[in-house]
């Protein structure tokens, strides 16, 4: 039986293998989306970090991993927002908003865990000004 491989351009055909398989056109443009999305999310971010390498704006919270990071709303009028600009439930489209908008006041960048606590009714994370670190409270 022939082992089927990914296509891997850096491969010559002999070293993967008589069947290589090479991305469909649909893999390929979801590939494409994925990059264009990461680079947009890090451009915003980076903007309402101040130029600097994104980071939760939470005192206290160190979080700079950017998959963990979220843009939000400061009044916490998040779904008003998406619904009165037709920006569904996509973070992508929130952020291609915020950047034809020439980003616009309002927003700041938060990891999930402080955005979640501001969320649910606070006003803010509990632990703003503390760190968010159990060995250091």
């Amino acid at each position: 039986m022939t082992k089927i491989v990914k296509y891997d351009p850096s491969l010559s055909t002999l070293e993967a293998g008589p069947r290589m398989v090479r991305p469909t056109a649909k893999e390929k443009a979801a590939a494409s989306r994925k990059r264009y999305s990461q680079k947009l999310r890090h451009e915003v971010f980076k903007h309402y970090c101040g130029g600097k390498e994104p980071h939760c704006q939470c005192p206290g919270c160190k979080v700079n991993y950017t998959e963990f990071l979220q843009l939000d709303h400061l009044n916490g009028d998040g779904a008003v927002h998406k619904k009165a600009n037709k920006l569904g439930t996509g973070a992508d489209q929130l952020w291609r908003w915020v950047r034809d908008h020439g980003y616009p006041p309002g927003f700041q960048v938060l990891c999930c865990n402080c955005n979640h606590a501001k969320g649910n009714k606070l006003a803010a994370c509990p632990l703003a000004g503390k760190s968010h670190v159990p060995e250091e409270r």
